[in-house]
């Protein structure tokens, strides 16, 4: 299901069932695309202590709102099923790699030539 400010309630609800409903951990997909696909980073609000875990179950909602208001966000969906967030960065221009904008250029300049 996509994640938007206004299910945002409803999104936070459904994860709280899964952690402390069926006691399952909820994790976050975090990547950011570029020429080269996607780079994943998977986290979760757990904090291992010796043998014991914590769990920060506000952190998810925190987590979420932090994304949901992040201007590079492409889109976020949370995968009920998977008990998975994912959302997805556009790289910032200034991180660009040069070899990267010219391969792009080279693309854009065969797909043009291939129209005509």
């Amino acid at each position: 299901m996509k994640v938007t400010k206004k299910n945002l309630g409803k999104v936070v609800e459904k994860i709280m069932n899964k952690v402390i409903g069926e006691r399952r951990v909820v994790y976050f997909n975090i990547g950011y695309w570029d020429l080269g696909g996607v780079s994943p980073c998977f986290f979760s609000p757990i904090v291992l202590e010796g043998k014991k875990y914590h769990m920060f179950i506000d952190d998810y909602e925190k987590i979420l709102v932090l994304l949901l208001s992040h201007p590079k966000v492409r889109e976020i969906e949370y995968d009920e099923k998977e008990g998975c967030v994912s959302a997805f960065f556009d790289v910032p221009e200034e991180y660009w790699k040069e070899e990267d904008v010219e391969e792009l250029e080279e693309e854009l300049f065969e797909e043009d030539e291939e129209d005509e």
